[in-house]
């Protein structure tokens, strides 16, 4: 079982967390007056460390279904720009050492 570290211990990896959830007809469920903290901020951790395929569950109703869905949405778009910032990186790159002679030493480091 994958955990994360917390300001008070460890909470669940968001799936498991997830799985955790109580079940109705098979789906997880959260009441509307109800959320599960530990899966929002293990999902949360993951997207800072730069895991930007977490999810919260789609299935929640109510508020806790309003959270889920604008997290969700945020760590999408986050996705999105990450991928377009590699991909532009990486013609930045190519086109600058098709522009110059190989350097003699690697690359600095961004810090």
């Amino acid at each position: 079982m994958m955990k994360r570290s917390t300001l008070n211990g460890t909470a669940p990896a968001p799936n498991e967390a997830i799985a955790s959830l109580p079940k109705n007809n098979g789906k997880p469920k959260s009441p509307d007056d109800s959320l599960d903290l530990n899966v929002i901020l293990a999902a949360l951790q993951n997207m800072r460390n730069g895991d930007f395929t977490v999810r919260l569950p789609g299935t929640w109703v109510g508020l806790p279904g309003k959270i889920a869905d604008t997290f969700n949405d945020i760590v999408a778009a986050n996705q999105h720009m990450a991928q377009d910032l590699k991909r532009h990186w990486s013609r930045i790159c190519c086109a600058q050492q098709q522009k110059s002679p190989a350097p003699s030493q690697p690359w600095p480091r961004a810090t």
